[in-house]
């Protein structure tokens, strides 16, 4: 690692970023609202700021990685002068947000990436691990090696920087709802007796399977191509009515679901792909 990092923020994902400069390039500048979180990093070989100001001006790359863009604002607020510098937002917001912090570093003559990360601290430092980056083009090629020596992974996605935090909805909604399927799903099996540790032995073996489908839907999407479908629409709208309700009628699942799917075969979508449902959401898009 050629480039000077600084990292501000040493919470759990701070820190991990901090932790892999460091046994990367044997120096990083960090700093912490609480300065005693940096003392394992200290004791390791970092250099620890008096200040926000002074991590960033130790630096050509400052990487952030705090609760939110308030508090990015709050401790960036005193920085006169980032000519030359590049600073990499990693903390969580929304895409105005990142486009206001955007238009503030480059008045103060830095160039911006925004970023999420998708995978936990452990996985920092790793081949597999990705975040996702949007912003200044010339930013990503000056830092690209850098950032992926942090996450093997890592992508840059354009200047749009509505796109990596969408981007991370969809993979971590996508998650989220799955898993909360699989919670609704485990409490019915319980209740009739079923070892629930069942379901972990069949995803052991259908996990691709699900990325298949996942993949296959978004790639349907992104062709605007619905007419080769493996399972219409219409079997997917027949097979959720057989799934069974949960027993709290005020937790339920399965009904929006069951209103869209049924929407969808209603408007003459049955016999397209399961992705086809995006049709319903677009005419509802002003």
């Amino acid at each position: 690692m050629a480039q000077r990092i600084s990292v501000l923020g040493l919470g759990n994902m701070g820190a991990a970023l901090a932790r892999t400069v460091l046994s990367i390039s044997g120096h990083v500048t960090v700093w912490n609202r609480t300065p005693a979180k940096a003392d394992t990093l200290v004791a390791a070989g970092a250099t620890l700021a008096a200040s926000a100001v002074e991590a960033v001006a130790a630096s050509d790359v400052c990487i952030v990685c705090v609760g939110n863009y308030d508090h990015t604002n709050h401790m960036l607020r005193h920085c006169a002068d980032l000519s030359g510098k590049t600073l990499v937002q990693l903390s969580t917001g929304g895409p105005a947000e990142a486009t206001e912090l955007e238009t503030w570093a480059h008045a103060k003559g830095a160039r911006y990436l925004d970023g999420v990360i998708l995978d936990y601290p452990s996985g920092i430092g790793g081949a597999a691990t990705m975040i996702v980056y949007a912003g200044d083009r010339d930013a990503w090629d000056a830092c690209e090696p850098t950032l992926k020596q942090l996450a093997g992974a890592s992508r840059y996605v354009g200047a749009n920087l509505a796109a990596p935090v969408l981007l991370e909805s969809a993979i971590t909604g996508s998650s989220l709802m799955a898993i909360m399927w699989l919670i609704h799903s485990a409490h019915l099996i319980e209740r009739v007796g079923v070892d629930v540790g069942l379901i972990s032995e069949l995803l052991a073996g259908c996990g691709p399977l699900f990325v298949k489908a996942l993949k296959s839907q978004v790639d349907a999407i992104a062709q605007d191509r619905f007419d080769r479908p493996e399972a219409m629409l219409s079997t997917w709208a027949v097979g959720i009515d057989q799934m069974p309700d949960g027993p709290d009628p005020d937790i339920d699942l399965i009904r929006p679901l069951k209103s869209l799917l049924h929407r969808a075969v209603a408007a003459g979508y049955g016999e397209e792909e399961l992705a086809a449902v995006i049709k319903v959401l677009r005419a509802q898009t002003p």
